[in-house]
């Protein structure tokens, strides 16, 4: 998998080989945001056609610190157990693939914070009553909610941020930041990232065919 530096050194190598705007001169970090929002575009597209992720697009949180919460933020909770939610935000993901035990021998099943009150009325009392994950976003970010015993959980994603999800807080252990941020992961495999460039590239060939075409016409008199 490449770094960030190596991605971004791709994207302007293919950039300098062809007519290029002024765009070309933004900072590493402007043209790596723009590689990465590509990237996040076709990978919600590659979820949407239903393929599969590669290993390069996922990170697993190992240690996601829980806490039990007040009734009034809880879904609809089961007799005899209580809810618990993350105490920190968890990074944004483009998909939540699972939620599991720290040992990662035991899976929760995800379900969607408005299919809870239907879980929990299964007519089937074991259903009901069964552990399950689920996640909920606000103004602060997302929280993932669990009914479980556990204290401690672990999480695989496919982030939207590869280099944030680096820094999420394993059991409150706070990873310190790289000294060199662009030596981070992409988070994305090789194919994904020759693509998202072609996709880049694309775009500045219309853009610069626009404002020639543009520059065309204003040198032409009326």
């Amino acid at each position: 998998m490449k770094t960030q530096r190596e991605a971004v050194y791709l994207l302007k190598s293919a950039l300098a080989g062809g007519a290029i705007s002024d765009d070309f001169s933004l900072s590493g970090r402007r043209l790596l945001a723009r590689l990465r929002g590509v990237i996040n575009m076709l990978k919600h597209r590659n979820l949407d056609k239903g393929r599969e992720f590669t290993n390069e697009d996922i990170i697993v949180l190992p240690c996601i610190e829980l806490m039990e919460i007040e009734q009034v933020e809880c879904p609809i909770t089961p007799s005899g157990q209580s809810w618990q939610r993350s105490v920190n935000t968890i990074p944004d993901f483009i998909k939540l693939l699972s939620v599991t035990d720290v040992l990662g021998r035991t899976s929760l099943p995800i379900i969607g914070w408005d299919k809870l009150e239907a879980h929990s009325k299964s007519r089937i009392k074991a259903v009901a009553n069964s552990p399950v994950a689920t996640f909920r976003s606000s103004g602060k970010g997302t929280y993932i909610y669990a009914l479980t015993p556990n204290k401690v959980l672990s999480a695989t994603i496919v982030p939207s941020d590869y280099a944030e999800a680096t820094l999420f807080p394993a059991c409150g252990e706070v990873t310190p930041l790289k000294c060199d941020y662009w030596n981070i992961p992409i988070g994305a495999s090789d194919n994904l990232v020759s693509e998202a460039i072609q996709f880049l590239l694309a775009e500045e060939i219309k853009v610069n065919a626009s404002v020639k075409a543009d520059d065309t016409n204003n040198d032409n008199p009326s």
